[in-house]
């Protein structure tokens, strides 16, 4: 294909994929280039990394555990039961997944601080007579009870999907022969949702365990991502962090396989269902009001960050009082006038612009090599293409780092050059999935009758098989840009100097500012956040799917 050469995707992916994760593998495993483990014994004998790497096994188990906790409940109500108000609620559970863990830190932070809005509610309230170190004394929580409002809806999605693909012939079946519910339930019902379930606990626990911006914001150090960080950032090539980012990489392609695995295999479940439709019926009269009851807890709790932040950017001055005292637009007009903010602000727009114009003009070759070569070359890189989800940003950053040091694109001298590749190799597998699928829908006959009447291929592609497929690039494109806006690990690195700053580092930064920096950051997280909800939308409505489906595994 002329539009994309095979060259060009091959220099791209082993450039910005294969050589940073060959540089850390090489780190680990070879000293003065003779093959070693003493990375890995020496990063065992450490307190602090061996604590690290406890910690965060804990908090990706503890935060699945949890989410799957909500979920099942929650999902068993959904596709068993009818009531009103059901999708307004959907939608405001899957709200969690748009404010980002990283932005609505802040709001939380400001709620449970120690002169927060919590500890002084209860002081008032005559429960305490001093503040509650919630935060301090338990930073692990704090880090797992965020991520789990995050991701719990993620879960909830997939089990939801395969609820309602189970044929419900098959739980009449095990009825009529005199199966208890809870026989029901564990003989026929779980092992059908388990592959689902199993692919979407896959995608939690990978980003618990490498979530970088939860843990930096409520400052908990002894997690793996924070020990990354700390050796990307001081730019030493200490041989434990090569070893603590390819333990991190081994933990989650494993992770990302088996959960490959069991969506085939819940795919070939499905091809089996019959067409009927799982029976929904009314909840009961008596337990309503405590299902009510239910519901609004979850909803105050999943919607308390996205208030907190909110609250946070629009307050004059928060400081002492359970609630803003003055309420202010400033902070938003500050964005623009704050040299950090505006800087932050300018430098994602023009870094998320540049890295989705080289998704789509990618995800269109990938796509166009994978549905219309149907070749093992296509396939390939179709493959290639969807490794990024299994690959950690701050993997992706630590191998930046050092694999570009001393060369003309060293991330010290201008960061520019791999922090657009790296936010394109980690948003591609969005638009080559939306492109795919606009390939899809786009008839062949349409193409070949081009071709037929003198046009060249790449007139074609242009004049007919482009605009055919307008739909789902921009669909693609504005989930390829906006998650760009929001990233956050690779911007935490990459970017070292003030004028460098995206959105994510800014944010960082400013939050250091006692004087107004939480409420400018707050701002612009609101900002950022409208702009993800927008994106997501828009990218929904133009696919034909649901907010929800677009985060199905």
């Amino acid at each position: 294909m002329r539009a994309v050469p095979i060259f060009l995707l091959a220099a791209f992916f082993l450039t910005f994929l294969v050589w940073p994760v060959a540089h850390v593998l090489g780190g680990a495993f070879l000293v003065d280039g003779a093959p070693s483990l003493g990375a890995f014994s020496l990063a065992f004998q450490n307190d602090v990394f061996v604590r690290s790497i406890v910690n965060s096994l804990v908090v990706a188990f503890a935060v699945t555990f949890l989410a799957s906790v909500v979920s099942f409940p929650l999902a068993h109500l959904f596709v068993h039961y009818e009531f009103r108000g059901k999708g307004l609620l959907q939608g405001l559970l899957l709200s969690a997944m748009v404010l980002p863990p990283f932005v609505a830190a802040i709001g939380i932070r400001q709620l449970f601080a120690r002169f927060g809005s919590v500890n002084l509610a209860l002081m008032e309230l005559g429960v305490t007579d001093e503040p509650i170190d919630f935060l301090g004394g338990h930073p692990l929580l704090g880090v797992v009870l965020m991520e789990t409002l995050h991701l719990y809806p993620i879960l909830f999605l997939n089990v939801v999907a395969s609820l309602s693909n189970i044929d419900p012939s098959l739980d009449e079946a095990a009825e009529s022969v005199g199966a208890s519910r809870w026989t029901r339930f564990r003989r026929v019902t779980l092992p059908l949702v388990l592959p689902g379930w199993f692919a979407g606990a896959i995608i939690v626990f990978i980003f618990a365990l490498t979530d970088l911006g939860t843990p930096i914001v409520f400052d908990v150090r002894d997690l793996v991502p924070m020990q990354i960080f700390e050796r990307a950032t001081e730019g030493s090539r200490d041989p434990v962090g090569y070893a603590l980012v390819v333990i991190v990489l081994a933990l989650s392609l494993v992770l990302f396989l088996l959960g490959r695995r069991a969506v085939s295999r819940r795919t070939g479940q499905q091809a089996t269902k019959g067409s009927v439709v799982a029976r929904t019926r009314p909840i009961p009269p008596r337990v309503k009001p405590f299902l009510a009851l239910g519901f609004v807890v979850l909803v105050v709790v999943t919607l308390l960050p996205h208030l907190a932040i909110a609250l946070v950017a629009f307050s004059e001055k928060w400081f002492f009082s359970i609630v803003p005292e003055h309420f202010s637009l400033k902070h938003f007009g500050r964005v623009l006038t704050d040299e950090i903010a505006y800087v932050g602000v300018k430098n994602s727009l023009i870094y998320a612009a540049c890295s989705t114009a080289i998704d789509l003009v990618l995800g269109v070759g990938i796509a166009w090599l994978a549905v219309r070569g149907k070749g093992r070359l296509g396939a390939m890189f179709d493959a290639v293409a969807m490794l990024p989800l299994a690959l950690p940003g701050i993997v992706l950053a630590f191998g930046y780092t050092y694999a570009f040091s001393k060369t003309p694109i060293d991330p010290l001298r201008d960061p520019f050059v791999l922090l657009v590749f790296g936010y394109a190799v980690r948003r591609l597998p969005y638009v080559v999935r939306a492109a795919d699928a606009g390939f899809r829908q786009v008839p062949v006959a349409l193409e070949e009758a081009s071709k037929n009447l003198g046009a060249s291929g790449w007139t074609t592609l242009r004049r007919v098989t482009l605009p055919l497929l307008a739909g789902n690039l921009l669909a693609g494109g504005l989930l390829a840009f906006s998650f760009a806006m929001l990233e956050v690990s690779e911007s935490l690195i990459l970017a070292p100097t003030e004028k460098d700053f995206p959105i994510a580092k800014a944010i960082y930064v400013l939050l250091g500012d006692i004087a107004d920096g939480a409420q400018i950051a707050s701002a612009m997280g609101v900002i950022g956040t409208v702009l993800l909800l927008y994106s997501l939308l828009a990218a929904s409505r133009l696919l034909g799917k649901s907010l929800g489906e677009l985060f199905r595994s």
